[in-house]
């Protein structure tokens, strides 16, 4: 009885998603469903009465003995009923088709892009997540012109075989006891077909997903020199070999169901069916001579059309049962409902001296059991210079992404002067941020709206952005390029993009933090691919930039070079999640500790 529940359920959540999907087109582009159906319609219409309409003319011209000139007209008439169809299906198929088909991708791309803007984070590190997400994006295109064109044959395939029917059992009633043997066979063979198929498709999601990866990695240009200078394409080539094992393993467990199914429907639903009834027809027009000669033509034809239209239309129900399968993917990740929405509503930040205060705050990433923070508590006024310093792996990164709520705390909380910060508004909150995390990202554009990472709309920002190129000392680099500070960085997709080195690339990094001007600086490993000499430089800049005129800024610096500490007015050392020391860089000098023992090895490094 569950069982049976839980196969209803299927069902209903199978009609669900086509409906949904069928809304979403009919919103996105109401004149391809509008098309679609009529291409379908007429597509049956033209099967329908050629094989019976047109076909029982021509017999009753020939039994009336009409006249050549009356038959004429009316093939005249049906000529050019069938021209005016052939010339919408031609206008159909080989332009508004291929133009909404694009269309209809684009908007739900865009749909499943503003959705991937606003999920959590965490969700990026949970693979159940993240397959849902793939397998979205990969099918919904593709599923939803599917369930179109199937909803569209099944609509049209039911009228058409409605009137198939009729016009059998006009002329004889036993002859639709034929149809329930090739109905009963399809059904059970497309229930099964399906759900094999789907638990086939979804076995195989995994390997994929390994398999895809290292075509990427084999073709992007940041593995390149990796692969040619180590011998790490052999661990990648039998990553890809593995994947493509399972896949054949997968193929293998499943061709012969495959093929048994295959052979049955085929035997049921055709071979069978047709013979017995044509023997049966052929002894009511031969034996018992019931039927005309011209009965017997027609009620074959309709027999052939009407079997075929019921097993496509059985075919098209299950089909969209099984695309309904894959669209709810697509449905659980545009209705997935984020730990931290986006567009989450609050208080807005209103002044420039900001304290920020962390409580006892503790932190476990989703799906692990050890806490990476562990009870933090520190305070930070706007008028500081803050280090968070440590190892590799300490937990300062974690800590950002804390503060900038990208994560929201396991324990204990974050206060914006006094207000926990889960009660602002989240896009107004983060405004106050100008961040640059260890693991930037350059993107395919010009040096301006990578610095800006937006367009650039007037001279304004563009002064704004050449400012912050100045601050982070790249801007004479950058004058020299073919197109300036127009350049597009990389060469991904412009043969004249601009590739820099990775301290350069840095450099546009911390020009993004110069060029928002926000109240809190969030600089994340800012001078990990800097030689000593332009670290220094960055650092004199930031000091100078925070001078009495913005002494309201915070600015927080976070490294495992303890040379950034120098210039903070307070300094933390984190160990493994906690905080090991706290104070100036002097009173921790002076009290011998973990940090005095870190500063000095390192120090010694420079001096030798």
């Amino acid at each position: 009885m569950k069982n049976k529940l839980k196969k209803k359920k299927k069902e209903y959540s199978s009609i669900k998603n086509n409906i949904f999907m069928i809304k979403l087109i009919a919103k996105i582009c109401p004149w391809r469903l509008a098309t679609t159906f009529l291409s379908a319609f007429l597509a049956f219409f033209t099967r329908v009465f050629f094989s019976i309409v047109f076909m029982s003319f021509i017999l009753d011209a020939f039994e009336q003995q009409k006249s050549f000139e009356e038959m004429t007209i009316y093939i005249s008439i049906f000529m050019l009923i069938f021209l005016l169809i052939s010339l919408f299906n031609s206008w159909f198929s080989n332009k508004y088709r291929p133009l909404t088909d694009q269309e209809m991708n684009y908007r739900i791309n865009r749909m499943v892009f503003d959705k991937a803007t606003n999920i959590d984070i965490s969700c990026y590190e949970n693979p159940d997540f993240y397959n849902t997400y793939t397998t979205a994006v990969s099918e919904a295109n593709n599923r939803a012109v599917s369930i179109l064109d199937n909803i569209s044959n099944i609509t049209s395939a039911l009228i058409s075989a409605s009137y198939l029917l009729y016009k059998m059992l006009s002329l004889d009633f036993f002859v639709a006891l034929f149809m329930i043997i090739p109905i009963a066979g399809t059904l059970s063979y497309n229930r099964y077909y399906n759900k094999l198929n789907y638990k086939h498709y979804m076995e195989d999601v995994p390997y994929n997903r390994k398999k895809d990866y290292v075509n990427r990695t084999m073709f992007l240009k940041k593995f390149a020199k990796e692969i040619r200078l180590s011998k790490i394409f052999n661990v990648l080539s039998d990553s890809y070999e593995d994947s493509y094992k399972n896949i054949f393993k997968n193929i293998d467990k499943y061709k012969k169901k495959y093929l048994v199914l295959t052979i049955l429907q085929g035997l049921v639903s055709y071979q069978i069916v047709f013979e017995c009834a044509w023997l049966y027809i052929a002894y009511k027009v031969i034996v018992s001579k019931t039927l005309s000669a011209s009965d017997y033509i027609i009620l074959a034809t309709a027999i052939v059309n009407s079997t075929t239209m019921i097993i496509d239309l059985i075919g098209n129900i299950s089909q969209s049962a099984n695309n309904g399968l894959y669209i709810n993917n697509l449905r659980k990740f545009l209705n997935y409902k984020e730990k931290i929405s986006e567009d989450q509503d609050g208080i807005i930040p209103n002044s420039k001296n900001f304290i920020l205060e962390l409580k006892n705050v503790s932190f476990v990433y989703e799906g692990q059991t050890e806490p990476v923070l562990k009870n933090i508590s520190f305070r930070i006024n706007s008028t500081e210079k803050f280090a968070l310093v440590g190892h590799n792996g300490a937990g300062k990164t974690t800590l950002v992404k804390l503060l900038m709520r990208l994560y929201d705390v396991t324990e204990g909380e974050i206060l914006l002067n006094g207000i926990n910060i889960k009660k602002y508004n989240l896009k107004a909150y983060r405004k106050l941020y100008g961040t640059v995390f260890q693991d930037y990202q350059i993107l395919s554009m010009s040096v301006l709206e990578n610095v800006r990472m937006n367009t650039i709309e007037n001279d304004e920002q563009r002064k704004i952005c050449e400012d912050a190129l100045k601050k982070s000392g790249l801007y004479q680099k950058v004058t020299t390029l073919k197109n300036g500070v127009d350049t597009t960085l990389t060469r991904e997709h412009n043969n004249d993009g601009a590739v820099l080195s990775g301290g350069e690339f840095q450099k546009v990094a911390i020009s993004r933090v110069f060029a928002k001007d926000s109240n809190i600086m969030i600089l994340d490993e800012p001078s990990s691919a800097l030689d000593p000499i332009a670290e220094y430089e960055m650092y004199e800049t930031l000091s100078g930039l925070y001078s009495e005129k913005d002494k309201d800024k915070m600015v927080i610096l976070i490294s495992h070079r303890l040379s950034s500490a120098v210039m903070a007015d307070k300094v933390i050392l984190l160990e493994q999640g906690e905080i090991a020391e706290s104070g100036t860089h002097k009173e921790l000098l002076s009290i011998n500790g973990k940090y005095a023992e870190l500063f000095l090895q390192q120090a010694k490094n420079y001096i030798k």
